[in-house]
């Protein structure tokens, strides 16, 4: 089991993996003018399919989308939790009296990050963790191709798999509170590992359920942790032939603060095969 130590954690993003995401939105296809990389070429005609809203851009509603379509979301403002657009302040990498420059959309921000500005305060940073997975999910949506083989049914989890494996699943959500607002433990760990032993009637998973409201939303409490699971788009995200679920993921106490959130990969290799979750590095 690989744990993120808390104090490395920023409003549920680990530093770790923000500094990792960093290096590679650096390399984006819509990172500065002068990147021509394969995904700025005229539009092959595939589009990506949204089955909910990205909540990630103002404006990224549910609808499919064209190749260009998406890369002209990295000019839509980025939003924070709450939808609303949310703006970061980075300093100059090398003159400290220089003016703070604002970033307010992928395209600004990446180039930022380019050019080696950064984000001066914790309170900076927080908001730039919004930018790191807006900017890593659109960096997974230009680089989605349509499947050869598709294992989910009807292209989207059954009941009883992902109930599975939202009670049983390899990442966990732990409070490390002693103070109300601290962050919680981010635990990654094998598939085949076995849960921990605590199912009290206090603690009993409950099934994943379908948010009714919500379609394409999935939820599942342990206590008092709640993890809801937003299905973005099937495709072939990693070139493997086999589709995959972009999903979003929010977890944390239910009556707390602090929240984790994640962009990553559901997958399922074979019709028998159990559900799994793999983190985006780039969107870390």
């Amino acid at each position: 089991m690989k744990t993120i130590d808390p104090r490395h954690m920023i409003a549920g993003f680990s530093i770790f993996g923000a500094v990792a995401g960093l290096a590679v939105l650096a390399s984006l296809p819509f990172a500065g003018p002068e990147t021509t990389p394969a995904d700025e070429r005229a539009d092959d005609g595939y589009e990506l399919c949204l089955r909910t809203d990205a909540p990630f851009f103002e404006g990224a509603s549910a609808r499919c989308y064209s190749r260009s379509a998406l890369r002209a979301l990295a000019e839509a403002p980025v939003t924070d939790g709450s939808g609303a657009p949310v703006s970061v302040a980075l300093s100059h990498p090398a003159d400290r009296a220089a003016e703070n420059a604002i970033g307010r959309t992928c395209s600004v921000y990446v180039d930022l990050k380019r050019e080696g500005w950064y984000a001066p305060t914790s309170a900076d940073q927080r908001r730039e963790a919004f930018f790191i997975r807006a900017c890593g999910a659109l960096a997974l949506m230009l680089e989605a191709r349509a499947p050869d083989v598709v294992h989910f049914t009807d292209g989207s989890p059954e009941a009883g798999d992902m109930s599975r494996f939202l009670n049983n699943a390899p990442f966990g959500i732990a409070p490390t509170a002693e103070t109300e607002g601290d962050p919680v433990r981010l635990t990654l760990g094998d598939e085949d590992a076995a849960p921990e032993d605590d199912a009290t009637e206090e603690n009993a998973a409950l099934p994943a359920l379908p948010l009714a409201d919500t379609p394409g939303e999935w939820r599942a409490a342990r206590g008092d942790q709640l993890v809801v699971m937003q299905e973005l788009a099937l495709a072939d995200f990693d070139g493997d032939g086999v589709g995959e679920i972009l999903v979003f993921t929010r977890a944390g106490p239910r009556d707390g603060t602090a929240i984790f959130y994640a962009v990553g990969l559901l997958e399922k290799d074979s019709p028998a095969s159990p559900l799994s979750f793999r983190l985006s590095d780039y969107a870390s």
